[in-house]
């Protein structure tokens, strides 16, 4: 692979893991959103943090909370990524706040690729969640639902703009053949 790619999903569609394993395959780095975000003291980028009872907002609210920490992230991720570019470095950066709109303006060099993971059923990011999650196996069942109901929300909103955008995205089921489903991308 001779470009930075960039891996934009929700929560729980297997975006780390596929990073990881994707870096293990191609001999690259690869970087979390969530591990830039720590490093960045804008509280707009923690709108979703903070005590479970933020939980207990609408899903549009919650949604829309989601949709301002992108924002807040943009000028961060093109920060970063020029200074890959600079570098000449080619390393994975997978996480939410990757949005079509940032990867189509990042695409416009060849030396940026990006692919959206989507998941869009409520039941399946529920017990993706739970599984995976000892801090959501704590929170209430309506809280929980809440949770799996925002994030099939945005990927519904990632599938659309990621077609409005022209960008390639993929369903994130069946999980064991992702990375090379997403390699096939790659190396086109």
């Amino acid at each position: 692979m001779q470009s930075i790619l960039l891996i934009g999903a929700g929560s729980s569609v297997g975006k780390t893991h596929l990073a990881r394993i994707l870096s293990e395959r191609l001999g690259i780095q690869d970087i979390s959103v969530d591990e830039l975000r720590k490093q960045i003291s804008d509280t707009n980028l923690h709108l979703l943090e903070g005590d479970e009872t933020i939980w207990d907002f609408p899903v549009e609210e919650l949604l829309s909370r989601l949709f301002q920490e992108g924002f807040a992230l943009e000028a961060h991720l093109y920060s970063l990524i020029n200074s890959w570019l600079a570098a000449k470095e080619i390393n994975i950066l997978e996480g939410e706040g990757i949005v079509p709109k940032v990867a189509s303006q990042l695409m416009m060099t060849s030396k940026v690729n990006a692919i959206f993971l989507i998941e869009t059923d409520d039941n399946r990011l529920f017990r993706t969640l739970y599984e995976r999650s000892h801090a959501f196996q704590r929170l209430t069942e309506p809280r929980q639902r809440r949770i799996a109901k925002m994030n099939s929300a945005y990927g519904r909103w990632l599938h659309s703009e990621a077609e409005h955008y022209g960008l390639p995205w993929v369903s994130s089921q069946p999980w064991s053949s992702l990375p090379d489903r997403v390699l096939d991308f790659v190396h086109r």
